[in-house]
């Protein structure tokens, strides 16, 4: 037996903004939002997208999160993130060239940008 992801959760305070932050930032519409819950549309390469609400504010880095990759222009993706309400925390640079950029979405979730790699 072998596990299979079944999709992304986040921790919310707002779901219904975060879930537009990130139907703005992926492109996958909205497909349920209410005060407790929300869902994305999405394909079937990445499972469910979910928001759930918690009484709790984030207080701590992530120990888990997300990677995307960009084709194209990483800096650009970058900044059109952040004028959706994201927050850019660092930038990396490996050896060979490679970057990625280590952002937040607007409830402080840290998630990674990079260039298609490989």
């Amino acid at each position: 037996m072998t596990l299979k992801v079944g999709g992304i959760v986040l921790d919310a305070g707002d779901t219904g903004s975060l879930a537009k932050f990130w139907s703005d930032a992926t492109g996958f519409p909205v497909a349920f939002a209410n005060e407790y819950f929300a869902q994305l549309k999405t394909d079937d390469s990445i499972g469910h997208f979910f928001f759930i609400k918690v009484p709790e504010g984030k207080t701590a880095k992530n120990r888990c999160h997300v990677d995307y990759e960009v084709e194209g222009d990483r800096e650009a993706e970058v900044a059109r993130l952040v004028g959706l309400g994201a927050s850019q925390v660092a930038t990396h640079e490996m050896d060979d060239g490679f970057k990625w950029t280590v952002m937040q979405d607007p409830e402080g979730n840290e998630f990674c940008v990079s260039e298609k790699h490989g």
